[in-house]
C-alpha cells in the first residue's frame, strides 16, 4: 500500500470498475471499489463476502463505518484524496480474527497486484497534469436590441441588452486568457429580431461578431434561434457582414481542421490526446430547413412534414400553436415540442465511428450540443429541452469503449449538471446570460488536462468544477 501510495493514484471509472471486478472475481478475491470521489464520499465494497460499507476520512486517516466488518475493503480515490484500506481488525483480536486478518492481507495483496497489473490499461492520475488546451464557453446569448420582457412561459425576465454586455465581457476575458477557441453553444440571436425593423437581424449579429474580430476561432453551434433568423442554407454557406472579415455560420472554422466540412456536425483535435465532437440536434426537426419561426413567418405547410408528424404523434397539443407544452408531464415525455429535434441515423453512425477512432488513438472526447442530451441535465429533470432521440444517442455513448468525458449544452437557460450512472460521463447545461440577475454572469473557461480531466473556471451562474468521467467536484 505504501509503495503504491507513493508512486501513483488510481482512478477507476465505471466501465473500468466492471472490468477490474470481473478480473478480481476470477481470482477468487471478490470486489474492488474505486469510486474516484473525495475520501469523505467513498463507497467501498468488501474484497470478499460481507456487505458494502462507507469510508470516511480526515487527512490521511480512513475508517470504516460498517459495524463488525472483519473483511478488508479497498478504496482508491481521486486527486487530493487517499488510498484507503478500511475494515481490517474492526473486531476483537482473538485467534479467529487473526486468521481473518491474515486472510484479509492475502486477499488485499492479490487485489493490489491485480490493480497494479491493470494500471496501464486503466490509467492513472497525474498529480500535476498539464493544461493541453483551453476554451471559452457560453450559451444562449439570444441578443436583440429591445427592452426586457418575460420569457414565453412568463416565468422569468429576459434581459436582452444585458446579454450583449455579458457576451462582450466574456469575449474580453477569453481573449485575455488566450483560449484556443470559443464554443458558442447556439441561440446567439433572439428570434424576435426577425420581426423587427428591416435589417435588424444583421445589425444585431454584427454587434455580437465585432468583439471576435481577429480573435480565437469560434464554434457557432446550431440552435433553434439560428433557424428562426436564417435558413440552413445561409448558415452552411456563412453569413457575411459588412466591415467584418469572419462570417457567421455553422461549419467548423478552417483553423481547427475538422474531419468533415459543409455541415453542422463535425469533430476536430484541439491538442494531442483530445477530440471534440460537435452535434447537430436539428438535423431532424420541424425547423430543420430554417428560415423563420413556426406559426409566424412559417406556416405548417412550410415545416418539415416528417418531423412534424413525429413530434405531433407524441404530443396531444397542436404543436404549431404557442401552447404546445400544455399539460405535458414533467420528464422525458415533455421533450416532444417543436423547439427540440433529433439526430439522424447517419449522424449517430458518424458519432459511433468517431468515438471508435478516438478510442483506438487513445483520445479523450468532449461533446458540444445546443439541445440537452440527458434527461437529468434538464432543469429539475423537466425534459423540456431534451433531444427527441436521446435514448438512441445514449446507447451510442454507452457502447463506446471510451465514452466522452463530458457534454456541454445550452438551450435550457438554467444551469444544471448530472453524471450518467453507467458511463460516468458528465453532462453540463450552461445558464444563459439572457436570464441571470443584472449583477451576475454566465460563462466559463474550461481547461483540458493531460490526464483526461477538465477544469471549469466559471463565472456567475456557471460554477467552477473539476470534471472527469465518474468524478465531479
Amino acid at each position: 500500500v505504501a509503495h503504491l501510495k507513493s508512486t501513483r493514484t488510481f482512478l477507476f471509472r465505471a466501465s473500468q470498475q466492471r472490468a477490474l471486478m470481473s478480473s478480481l472475481g476470477a481470482r477468487g478475491c471478490g470486489f474492488i471499489c474505486a469510486c474516484g470521489r473525495p475520501a469523505a464520499q467513498l463507497q467501498t465494497l468488501p474484497l470478499w463476502g460481507g456487505s458494502s460499507s462507507s469510508t470516511s476520512a480526515v487527512g490521511s486517516t480512513a475508517r470504516s463505518t460498517a459495524p463488525s466488518c472483519h473483511s478488508g475493503s479497498l478504496a482508491v480515490a481521486g486527486p487530493a484524496t487517499v488510498l484507503a484500506v478500511a475494515g481490517i481488525g474492526r473486531a476483537r483480536w482473538n485467534r479467529r480474527s487473526r486468521r481473518r486478518a491474515l486472510s484479509a492481507k492475502l486477499h488485499l495483496a492479490t487485489a493490489l497486484a491485480a490493480a497494479a497489473a491493470a494500471a496501464d490499461e486503466l490509467g492513472t492520475i497525474d498529480p500535476s497534469p498539464e493544461v493541453l488546451f483551453r476554451f471559452g464557453v457560453i450559451a444562449d446569448v439570444q441578443y436583440a436590441d429591445r427592452d426586457d420582457a418575460p420569457n414565453f412561459t412568463g416565468s422569468r425576465i429576459r434581459h436582452y441588452r444585458q446579454a450583449r454586455r455579458l457576451w462582450e465581457s466574456a469575449v474580453e476575458w477569453f481573449r485575455k486568457e488566450d483560449v484556443d477557441f470559443v464554443a458558442q453553444l447556439g441561440d446567439f440571436l433572439d428570434g424576435s429580431n426577425r420581426g423587427m425593423a428591416p435589417g435588424a437581424t444583421r445589425r444585431a449579429l454584427a454587434e455580437l461578431m465585432r468583439p471576435l474580430e481577429g480573435g480565437p476561432p469560434t464554434l457557432h453551434l446550431l440552435g433553434n434561434h439560428e433557424l428562426y433568423n436564417f435558413s440552413r442554407k445561409e448558415l452552411e454557406e456563412g453569413v457575411s457582414l459588412d466591415g467584418l472579415s469572419a462570417t457567421f455560420g455553422l461549419c467548423c472554422p478552417a483553423a481547427l481542421h475538422a474531419d468533415r466540412t459543409g455541415g453542422a456536425y463535425y469533430s476536430f483535435r484541439p491538442a494531442p490526446g483530445w477530440r471534440v465532437c460537435v452535434l447537430d440536434p436539428y438535423e431532424v426537426s420541424v425547423l430543420s430547413r430554417g428560415g423563420g419561426r413556426p406559426g409566424v413567418e412559417l406556416s405548417p405547410n412550410e415545416l418539415d412534414q416528417r418531423a412534424l408528424a413525429m413530434c405531433q404523434a407524441n404530443n396531444p397539443n397542436d404543436i404549431t400553436k404557442e401552447d404546445f407544452a400544455r399539460g405535458l408531464p414533467p420528464g422525458p415525455a415533455c421533450r416532444w415540442v417543436p423547439f427540440n429535434g433529433a439526430i439522424s441515423e447517419a449522424q449517430l453512425q458518424w458519432l459511433r465511428d468517431t468515438l471508435h477512432e478516438a478510442d483506438a488513438a487513445g483520445e479523450h472526447t468532449l461533446l458540444f450540443s445546443h439541445v440537452v442530451l440527458h434527461p437529468e441535465a434538464t432543469p429539475d429533470g423537466n425534459g423540456l429541452t431534451l433531444l427527441w432521440n436521446y435514448e438512441e444517442l445514449q446507447a451510442v455513448l454507452r457502447e463506446s469503449a471510451r465514452p466522452p468525458v463530458a457534454a456541454f449544452c445550452g438551450h435550457a437557460h438554467i444551469g444544471c449538471a448530472t453524471e450518467d450512472r453507467e458511463t460516468g460521463m458528465q453532462h453540463v447545461t450552461l445558464a444563459s446570460p439572457l436570464e441571470v440577475e443584472p449583477d451576475s454572469d454566465a460563462c466559463a473557461i474550461v481547461e483540458a488536462l493531460s490526464d483526461g480531466g477538465l477544469r471549469v473556471r466559471g463565472r456567475g451562474a456557471v460554477p467552477s468544477a473539476e470534471l472527469r468521467r465518474g468524478l465531479r467536484v
